[in-house]
């Protein structure tokens, strides 16, 4: 009688991560399109975000980067449901390519022109640092939290 439950379980489970997999590429691949537009913008611009037109992009950017990270969310939620033994290496890693996204983003959007005390930049700092802790800090803590493999707690043949 398990068996019937064991194939509804892992048909449902099946399912969610399609599920999930469908809505963390819709939200990451627009949105890193929209972020790879504008950042490839601001390289070719010597100028960085000023004038109006730098305040759209920035606004657009900025906007992107929020919806690459719910994709991010998304596909860390996926992961951790993801019935594979190195799901918790897969979301380290996760999370360090999230790290480095969050940053790339700071670094890139903070190049206004203006005072680093600005409305525009303590709004970045802000939405930087709730990346980090919505998308980075999630995957980190189920890497750190997973219990050790069986295969690397048995011990090898003694000598």
């Amino acid at each position: 009688m398990n068996d019937g439950q064991d194939k509804a379980g892992s048909a449902t489970r099946v399912v969610l991560l399609g599920v999930l997999a469908f809505f963390a590429l819709g939200f990451a691949l627009p949105g890193g399109a929209v972020y790879l537009d504008v950042v490839d913008g601001w390289a070719g611009s010597p100028r960085g975000f000023h004038g109006i037109e730098g305040a759209v992009d920035w606004i657009f950017g900025v906007s992107a980067a929020a919806a690459v990270a719910v994709g991010l969310i998304i596909g860390g939620v996926a992961v951790r449901f993801l019935p594979w033994r190195h799901a918790p290496l897969a979301s380290l890693l996760l999370s360090v390519l999230s790290t480095g996204f969050v940053i790339a983003t700071y670094l890139v959007f903070s190049d206004t022109g203006t005072d680093p005390g600005s409305i525009e930049v303590v709004f970045l700092r802000v939405v930087c640092l709730a990346m980090l802790v919505l998308v980075a800090l999630p995957p980190f803590l189920h890497w750190a939290m997973a219990k050790p493999s069986t295969v690397a707690a048995t011990p090898g043949p003694r000598p």
